[in-house]
């Protein structure tokens, strides 16, 4: 008897593909990461599988901040701290978004497309 995969997934409406099953896996290290360290030292913001984490700076378990279909890379902290940027493909082309870690809203960052690493504003203003 075979069981039926879950999806909980966020729905992206403007992605064209549906995801059509879950794939779990553990893994204590990754390669190929970008990585960034919250303004008060607290908190490492990471990209692995195309997905963003969070982890506590002295250890401890990763925490999945964007997760589903779309392809999340090169997370960067704003100067406060409140917001985290990153590239994403979930509009269907790689452009920049940012999450609000106070409020847990994700929006878009610019309109322009095709962006390739998100890298943060030095006036805390992106």
């Amino acid at each position: 008897m075979s069981k039926k995969d879950s999806l909980d997934y966020p729905k992206f409406k403007e992605l064209p593909l549906k995801p059509e099953r879950e794939i779990k896996f553990n893994t204590k290290e990754g390669t190929w990461m970008s990585v960034d360290v919250s303004p008060d030292g607290k908190t490492i913001a990471f990209d692995l599988m195309g997905d963003i984490y969070s982890i506590p700076f002295e250890g401890g378990k990763a925490t999945p901040i964007t997760t589903g279909i779309a392809y999340e890379t090169h997370p960067r902290f704003s100067p406060d701290g409140e917001r985290i940027l990153f590239t994403s493909d979930r509009a269907g082309n790689d452009n920049l978004w940012y999450i609000d870690m106070v409020k847990k809203r994700y929006r878009t960052s610019h309109q322009r497309q095709n962006w390739r690493c998100a890298r943060s504003a030095l006036d805390s203003r992106w």
